[in-house]
C-alpha cells in the first residue's frame, strides 16, 4: 500500500479498485438488507459483522497470509498513535458544532433511541467499537488503500470519505461523517495502517455517546457551559493530531 508521500507498491498489499469497489457495493447491499430480516435491535450489529466479513473473507481467500497486510492491519508508529488519540476526542464536537450551522434540522429520534436506551455496555460495542472496526476496514482498508493505489491520495481520500457518508444515508449526518471521514482516510494513508483510523473512530463515537447519554455530568455541564471555549479547545486537539500526522515519517507497509 502506498502513503502519501511514499512510491507505489505491488498489488500484493491493496486490491485492484475494481475488486475494491465489487467488495465495497457488495458489503453495503448485504448490509442494507440486514435490515429487512433481521430484528431491528440486532440489525446494526449484525449488518456491522457482514461489512466486516465481506473484505477479510475475501482478503483470506485471495491473499492467504499476507490478508492482514491487504487490509492496512499492522502496527503503525506511535506518533500516529498519539495523532489519532487527540483527533479522536475532539473532532465529535467541531462536527457537532458544523451541523448546528446547517440551515436544516432533521428528525434525530430514532438515532437518539439506539443511544440513550439500551445499556451503556450495548451501545459502546454496537455503535463505538463495531463500527470503528467493521467500517474502517471496508472503507478505509479496502477502498481507500486501493483507490490510493492508481489516483492521487487526495482523490483517495475525498472519495472513501463520500462513500463512507452516503453510506450513513442521513442527510443530518451527511456533512460531519464526510468531513470526519477525510481525516479517517488522510491518516490511515499516511500511517500506512487503519489501526489509527479505527482508534480515531472509536473515539469518536464513544465521546458523543458518553456526552449524549450524560454519563460524566461534569463534563457534559463544562461542554454546555462554555460552548466557546470547548470549541476552541477541540480544534486545537484536532489540529495539533492533523500537524502530527503532517510532520511525521510515514513508514512502508513490511
Amino acid at each position: 500500500m502506498t502513503s502519501p508521500t511514499g512510491p507505489r507498491t505491488t498489488r500484493l498489499y491493496h486490491f485492484e479498485p475494481a475488486i475494491a469497489g465489487a467488495i465495497v457495493a457488495a458489503a453495503m447491499a448485504t448490509f442494507l438488507l440486514v435490515g429487512s430480516f433481521v430484528p431491528r435491535a440486532y440489525a446494526l450489529p449484525v449488518g456491522q459483522l457482514i461489512l466486516l466479513a465481506v473484505p477479510v473473507g475475501i482478503a483470506i481467500a485471495s491473499a492467504r497470509g499476507a490478508w492482514s497486510r491487504v487490509l492496512g492491519i499492522r502496527r503503525p508508529r506511535a506518533i500516529f498513535i498519539v495523532a489519532a488519540m487527540l483527533i479522536g476526542v475532539a473532532a465529535w464536537y467541531v462536527n457537532l458544532r458544523l451541523v448546528e450551522l446547517l440551515p436544516f434540522r432533521m428528525p434525530t429520534g430514532p438515532l437518539e433511541d439506539l443511544v440513550e436506551r439500551p445499556p451503556l455496555v450495548i451501545v459502546i460495542v454496537s455503535l463505538a467499537v463495531l463500527p470503528a472496526i467493521c467500517e474502517e476496514v471496508l472503507f478505509r482498508g479496502v477502498l481507500a488503500r486501493s483507490l490510493a493505489s492508481t489516483a492521487h491520495v487526495a482523490v483517495a481520500v475525498v472519495l472513501s470519505a463520500a462513500l463512507f457518508s452516503f453510506y450513513h444515508l442521513s442527510l443530518v449526518q451527511a456533512a460531519p461523517t464526510f468531513l470526519l471521514g477525510l481525516a479517517l482516510g488522510w491518516l490511515a494513508l499516511r500511517a500506512d495502517s487503519i489501526v489509527p483510523a479505527m482508534l480515531v473512530h472509536a473515539l469518536n463515537n464513544l465521546a458523543a455517546i458518553v456526552i449524549a447519554r450524560d454519563e460524566i455530568p461534569a463534563l457534559t455541564s463544562g461542554f454546555r457551559a462554555h460552548p466557546q471555549l470547548a470549541l476552541v479547545a477541540c480544534g486545537a486537539l484536532v489540529a495539533t493530531g492533523v500537524t502530527l500526522t503532517v510532520v511525521a515519517r510515514p513508514d512502508p507497509i513490511s
